[in-house]
């Protein structure tokens, strides 16, 4: 059965994130998270590449540019297409200019379908015709976001989707995690022979 395409804009809301002069920034935890391009992972956030900005030195709509669980933060100027989801750890914090955020209003499109559709041959192919430039970088606006065409789901599709996705992620983690502790025995043995430690019979 086909699933209809409604306007990105029809069924969420989309939000230019706020410039923060570099100045401003501090890598210290001691302030207010600022997110920016550097940050999307594509599924989630580098909680390793986030800055802060001390609260008195805010001088923006906070409430307006602060990010909500869920929110699908979008490159608003990048070489390729880069996403990544807000987690609840991260609410309450900023998006900085370099950014988009999205968000999907109630029973519309799960924030993981959405960067799943984006990602997809058809999905790309309808990004790309609207982030068109002159160079190499992509350029996005909210109004070009905003005609983004999106398939829709009902509740019960999108749980089954999502769950998908869901156990698609922990099988690759654990697959990562036992082919990161392969090679680390393999480092280690050689390891040992190159010192002496180990011998190779022969």
């Amino acid at each position: 059965m086909d699933h209809p395409l409604k306007s990105l804009g029809d069924i969420a809301d989309i939000i230019n994130g706020v410039f923060i002069a570099s100045s401003c920034l501090d890598e210290s935890d001691d302030g207010v998270p600022v997110l920016s391009v550097r940050s999307l992972t594509g599924n989630t956030i580098a909680s390793n590449e986030i800055d802060f900005v001390p609260t008195d030195k805010i001088r923006f709509d906070f409430e307006k540019h602060s990010a909500v669980p869920g929110d699908v933060l979008i490159a608003s100027r990048s070489t390729d297409l880069a996403t990544g989801i807000v987690p609840s750890s991260l609410s309450g914090s900023v998006f900085n200019s370099t950014l988009i955020a999205v968000r999907p209003r109630e029973q519309t499109i799960h924030p993981r379908l959405l960067v799943a559709w984006m990602q997809s041959a058809l999905g790309r192919t309808h990004f790309d015709s609207l982030s068109q430039s002159g160079t190499m970088q992509m350029n996005v606006t909210v109004k070009e976001l905003s005609n983004l065409p999106v398939p829709t789901f009902s509740a019960s599709e999108q749980a089954v989707l999502v769950a998908v996705l869901e156990a698609s992620d922990t099988a690759h983690e654990t697959a990562v995690m036992a082919a990161t502790h392969r090679r680390d025995i393999a480092l280690q043995l050689v390891t040992d022979v190159l010192i002496g430690k180990t011998k190779i019979k022969n």
